[in-house]
């Protein structure tokens, strides 16, 4: 069994908090998964790749009924430029699946519930992207 941590914090504020500009406070906030650490089965480890594909969407491996992911609960994304992504998920209450289209231009951690795991990725754009995934099985 492995786990997933997330550390570090992130801070809402003034570039210069504190130095005599207004507002001069700043917000920090802790960042951590639910649980923190959270154990899985299963990972895709990070994977890279150059998307090309503005005007359809590209299954991304590590995710998906043939892939070493097939119930993902933590997905870890990064792109350099705007990109959509499509998320398929189990719906929590037994019905049929559940699609959500997500605009991302940066970074996304995103956790999905055990009975609601993401059960494929892809992606609409065209941009250098990082990502992971892990899950139950």
């Amino acid at each position: 069994m492995g786990q997933v941590e997330l550390s570090g914090s992130l801070t809402f504020g003034p570039a210069n908090g504190g130095t005599g500009t207004f507002p001069s406070s700043q917000d920090t906030v802790q960042l951590e998964l639910n649980p923190s650490p959270k154990t899985y089965g299963c990972a895709s480890g990070t994977l890279s790749r150059q998307i090309s594909s503005p005007s359809s969407y590209a299954t991304l491996s590590g995710v998906g009924a043939s892939d070493c992911v097939v119930q993902a609960t933590t997905l870890y994304f990064r792109c350099d430029s705007q990109v959509l992504l499509r998320f398929t998920c189990a719906d929590p209450a037994g019905g049929s699946n559940i699609v959500s289209i997500v605009p991302v231009q940066g970074t996304v951690v995103h956790e999905f519930p055990n009975n609601g795991y993401l059960k494929l990725l892809e992606v609409l754009g065209s941009a250098r992207i990082e990502y992971a995934v892990s899950g139950l099985l």
